[in-house]
């Protein structure tokens, strides 16, 4: 197990299988879930990923096969032992939050504590924590989200937010935050997004004084805070903006507040030039409209307004993520 400040181990990942080791907690929670079909299974972690992704693994996350081996079974037992949780054990759980924190098994531990424990601070983001609980947001707002079907030059998922989209007044704050957690936890059952991360692209054509005073109330910007950055194992690598005019560079000087250091440094703000957006993401990538004026062919373009959460890999609305949502909803952090 490493700690970040530790050297990498001496022999690079690879695509070995790591067996599970089934031990049942002694918690009322199955050690395992049904899983997914898009989703690694606890036999083959580590084996779906690509080239690229191995050796991000291995350079900047401290990750090989003998170092996954030892750190799935000693967090395993932390979980296990830890009697406030209540949650699974199967390597296809434990990884992600390895990933997120380079390997070294106790910061893991307190990740997943991190994670249930907002279920219960955040209960109302929390409840119907499932696609069904967001179709009304992805159907009825089509245009506010989409995740980009390629990956860009670093292995990242594209999650792009068209903001001016959101109706504050039809889609709460609280619905807003449950779709953003939905989505996110979809996207993190691919190992490519938790070895290479997201990259986030906002367009903030359209956005109101109305939505910023709006986002303002009740801490949402703090609670969305909470669930991706402290909570959820995602690794936000980039943050583009595009559009933001004067509303926004003063809201970002009021808001930026809430985004560490690191977070601040990754944030690229394109204005309105074209240019410099296509200079960090390739145009193949972006669709075809302002402001992203990419060159996705028609087809895929089309798919972006609803068809990628009914079918392919983040086919939310389909129904066959239910299961594994609902399964996963059972995981609990039990406070004392």
């Amino acid at each position: 197990m490493s700690n970040e400040g530790d050297s990498v181990p001496t022999e690079p990942a690879d695509n070995s299988q790591v067996d599970d080791c089934a031990g049942a907690s002694s918690l009322q929670v199955p050690a395992s879930i049904p899983v997914h079909p898009d989703s690694p299974t606890a036999e083959v972690v580590g084996s779906n990923l690509s080239q690229l992704a191995i050796k991000r693994a291995y350079d900047e996350l401290a990750e090989s096969e003998a170092t996954r081996a030892v750190a799935l079974t000693a967090l395993r037992e932390l979980v296990t032992n830890d009697a406030q949780l209540s949650c699974r054990t199967d390597n296809a759980f434990l990884i992600k939050f390895l990933r997120h924190r380079k390997f070294n098994v106790e910061r893991a531990h307190q990740k997943i504590r991190a994670y249930l424990q907002v279920r219960n601070t955040m209960s109302d983001v929390f409840a119907n924590f499932n696609p069904g609980g967001v179709r009304a947001v992805l159907e009825g707002y089509p245009n506010l989200f989409c995740l980009l079907p390629e990956r860009d030059s670093e292995g990242r998922l594209l999650v792009m937010c068209r903001v001016g989209a959101w109706d504050c007044d039809g889609v709460s704050r609280t619905d807003l935050l449950r779709t953003v957690g939905v989505l996110m936890e979809a996207a993190l059952e691919e190992e490519e997004t938790q070895v290479n991360g997201v990259s986030v692209i906002l367009d903030l054509h359209g956005l109101s004084w109305h939505q910023i005073l709006t986002m303002k109330r009740d801490s949402y910007l703090k609670r969305l805070k909470e669930v991706v950055s402290k909570a959820l194992p995602v690794r936000v690598k980039q943050i583009h903006l595009m559009r933001g005019g004067r509303i926004f560079d003063v809201a970002f000087k009021i808001f930026s507040f809430l985004l560490s250091a690191k977070m601040r440094q990754r944030v690229l703000n394109h204005g309105s030039s074209v240019a410099s957006l296509h200079k960090a993401i390739e145009p193949r990538l972006l669709p075809i409209e302002q402001p992203f004026c990419g060159t996705m062919d028609s087809h895929t373009d089309e798919s972006l307004r609803l068809r990628p959460f009914k079918e392919g890999r983040f086919d939310l609305l389909s129904g066959r993520w239910d299961a594994w949502f609902e399964a996963n909803n059972k995981q609990k952090f039990l406070e004392k």
